[in-house]
């Protein structure tokens, strides 16, 4: 856009200023410099044009991005409507499933015995001179709701 427009604006000053060198030398004819002046115009009339257009473009597109922002939230908003009628859904379904309590106990009787397995290798002696000594694996925890209590982790 910029360049456009500088090129313009450079033209329009060459040819004002062939028309004031021309005021001093009066070599050209009243029709001469009378179609000069229409050449002005009609470059400046051509970067106002140009101008506008750009401008008209930049206003579509930001136009559009907000049109699109504004369709993007009332979409998240109809998605939260429907969450919101699954939860309800989901609330009666679980009511036949086993409580929470008991699933968490089963879990952390799980994920006890996965530790103790692992906990329980023979080590050997730690030495510098030792290169078979084996690295125990802690378990990776799968979410927030299954984590598990690590003081009373070895409590039985």
């Amino acid at each position: 856009m910029n360049i456009g427009s500088e090129l313009l604006m450079v033209m329009i000053h060459l040819v004002i200023f062939v028309l004031a060198g021309d005021d001093m030398t009066q070599r050209m004819s009243d029709t001469q410099r009378k179609n000069v002046g229409w050449v002005v115009i009609i470059l400046c009339g051509l970067l106002v044009a140009y101008n506008a257009l750009f401008i008209f473009a930049q206003q579509v597109l930001a136009f559009w991005k907000g049109l699109k922002l504004l369709i993007n939230f009332l979409c998240k908003r109809k998605q939260k409507k429907k969450a919101k009628t699954k939860r309800k859904y989901s609330k009666t379904i679980k009511s036949f499933a086993p409580s929470h309590t008991a699933t968490a106990q089963i879990t952390k009787q799980r994920v006890k015995s996965e530790i103790k397995k692992l906990y329980n290798r023979p080590v050997g002696v730690i030495a510098p001179d030792d290169t078979k000594t084996v690295l125990t694996v802690i378990p990776r925890l799968r979410n927030r709701k299954h984590r598990f209590d690590l003081n009373n982790l070895f409590q039985q």
